[in-house]
């Protein structure tokens, strides 16, 4: 019973890392077109923080690598080219679909 107490308490410790790297991963959206002046714009409940061609989310919410994210940004910054973090990205179709006013 002990040893199951210490696997548990191992995994959930293990999960918790993990955890913490996946929020520490930014999102990132290239932008087609580079910003005159830097702005700050919250999208899917994080704050993205723009400048030149570039806006970086790096406290992101469970909805910040979303279409609808990438819409409420796109509202603001123009075409986003790219939009995702080093383990997953908006497919080309999600990506078509966050283009701004559709």
């Amino acid at each position: 019973m002990r040893f199951l107490k210490a696997s548990v308490g191992g995994l959930l410790a293990t999960l918790a890392i993990v955890a913490a790297g996946q929020a520490a991963e930014p999102v990132v959206a290239q932008l087609e077109t580079a910003l005159n002046e830097p702005l700050k714009i919250v999208a899917g409940g994080a704050v993205f923080n723009c400048q030149d061609a570039r806006c970086v989310a790096r406290a992101r919410t469970n909805q910040t690598l979303s279409v609808s994210a990438c819409k409420q940004l796109a509202k603001r910054v123009g075409v986003i080219t790219a939009f995702g973090d080093s383990r997953d990205k908006l497919p080309p179709e999600k990506l078509a679909a966050c283009r701004p006013n559709r």
